[in-house]
């Protein structure tokens, strides 16, 4: 079955005006007369000596460009100040405080309410009959939650608490678990 649209055999063969070149576009982009012959280049027999100008080269911008692609201004160069009245003035701060971004205030708050959280674990060793285990309380996580909600208006320092704060919170746990795990061990022995 053949094809009812004749397709292109190579990049060269497209249609006249795509932009291409071709027999309508002589020394365009598309011409193979352009580039030298197929194959062809610096340093190969057969290369063209100077296969890109084809015309003259244009020295400056184009007429009429103004001072958007013109010269510089005169006197522009190194310690070059706009004239009077010419530019901006330089911007003013609006407050002598920090200026960054507020304080997670929301991630201290879940952090703070995880930590709280970890205080199921000495519950949980009660149940057991560890009493003595009740001590072991995430007591730096819960102070690192508590010491990010009251210093919000230090954003930096809010956030090394919320970091401190769920690093405590992490050990607790695994520590805990690794605890929890012995505790299991030492109950299931005395059965």
């Amino acid at each position: 079955m053949s094809d009812p649209l004749p397709r292109p055999r190579s990049y060269w063969d497209t249609e006249p005006g795509s932009g291409l070149g071709g027999p309508a576009d002589p020394g365009g982009l598309g011409d193979p007369g352009a580039f030298g012959a197929p194959g062809s280049g610096p340093g190969r027999p057969g290369a063209d000596p100077a296969p890109f100008p084809r015309g003259p080269v244009p020295a400056g911008p184009p007429p009429g460009a103004g001072a958007l692609l013109g010269a510089p201004p005169p006197g522009y160069g190194p310690g070059y100040a706009p004239a009077a009245g010419g530019g901006l003035p330089p911007p003013t701060p609006r407050t002598s405080e920090y200026t960054g971004p507020p304080a997670r205030v929301g991630a201290a708050v879940a952090g703070l309410l995880c930590a709280l959280a970890t205080l199921a674990f000495p519950l949980l060793f009660v149940l057991l009959g560890f009493p003595l285990l009740v001590l072991l309380v995430n007591v730096p996580g819960i102070a690192y939650g508590i010491l990010a909600l009251t210093r919000t208006s230090e954003p930096m320092e809010v956030e090394r608490c919320i970091r401190y704060m769920w690093g405590c919170t992490f050990v607790y746990v695994a520590l805990m678990c690794v605890i929890l795990a012995a505790a299991v061990m030492v109950l299931l022995s005395l059965l």
